[in-house]
């Protein structure tokens, strides 16, 4: 939690420049990876049993083929 908030001596401003901005999607093999890797390792690891129930609850729809054959390939190797 301490790695949150700024420290104190922050000067206070309305730049954007002190963020750091990361964007995650399941496109990414890594982060699909960690986000697996994370269900397995919580009480919902149920979702990990069938591909369909894992796409459901990540709310990865056919929309994004991509985020689906991202995942189904994860998916797929994480059950070895």
């Amino acid at each position: 939690m301490s790695d949150i908030p700024p420290p104190n001596d922050w000067q206070v401003s309305d730049s954007h420049e002190k963020v750091d901005k990361v964007v995650v999607s399941l496109t990414d093999p890594a982060f699909a990876r960690e986000v697996i890797a994370g269900i397995h390792a919580s009480p919902k690891a149920y979702v990990l049993i069938d591909i369909k129930e894992l796409l459901k609850h990540l709310a990865v729809t056919s929309k994004n083929p991509e985020e689906v054959a991202v995942v189904t390939t994860v998916w797929e190797e994480f059950k070895k």
